[in-house]
């Protein structure tokens, strides 16, 4: 099955939305608890879960004013990824 990965309220509207497209069934709605989630070890064993179900994961996130986060942990995102491929 395929996860999408949403922060706060954004998991009410993809709920409804995927309802309205009777799509409901073919993704799970998962809230974090916001970016820095993306980076503990039990959200990567989710994503890699998911991937090895031979699911998709869907991160969606808003645009937050603050973005150098991303600089710094793109790199063990990337490096997570290409070890686990």
């Amino acid at each position: 099955m395929n996860t999408i990965y949403v922060e706060g309220l954004d998991e009410v509207f993809i709920k409804a939305y995927l309802k309205h497209l009777n799509l409901e069934d073919k993704a799970a709605v998962q809230k974090t608890d916001g970016y820095t989630s993306l980076f503990t070890g039990a959200f990567l064993n989710k994503l890699d879960q998911t991937r090895r179900e031979g699911g998709k994961n869907i991160v969606i996130f808003d645009a937050d004013s603050e973005t150098k986060w991303w600089h710094k942990k793109r790199t063990d995102i990337q490096a997570y990824l290409r070890a686990h491929s």
